[in-house]
């Protein structure tokens, strides 16, 4: 039986169809593809960035540390932050 992940259904979890060529392509239109999905990944945090905000103030808040000593795991404080506040579909 395959193990499934609680992150699957996540839309980061998924097949890009932007990027299924990408191992085709020269490097420096690699480089571009990267690129265009970062600038979709900033666009999203600046759309929740209140929320996102809220999210990390509950999280430190329990956590009795700094926000900034908490960013240094940046990847584990987001998923955190996404699971606190209901973002799972703004990625």
């Amino acid at each position: 039986m395959p193990v499934r992940s609680k992150w699957q259904s996540l839309p980061t979890e998924q097949i890009n169809p932007a990027t299924l060529a990408i191992d085709k392509l020269p490097p420096v239109d690699i480089v571009e593809q990267m690129l265009n999905e970062d600038r979709k990944m900033v666009a999203a945090v600046q759309r929740e960035k209140e929320r996102i905000a809220v999210g990390v103030e509950i999280i430190t808040s329990q956590m009795q540390v700094p926000a900034f000593n908490a960013m240094s795991n940046g990847a584990a404080l987001a998923d955190c932050v996404i699971e606190a506040v209901g973002l799972a579909g703004a990625r």
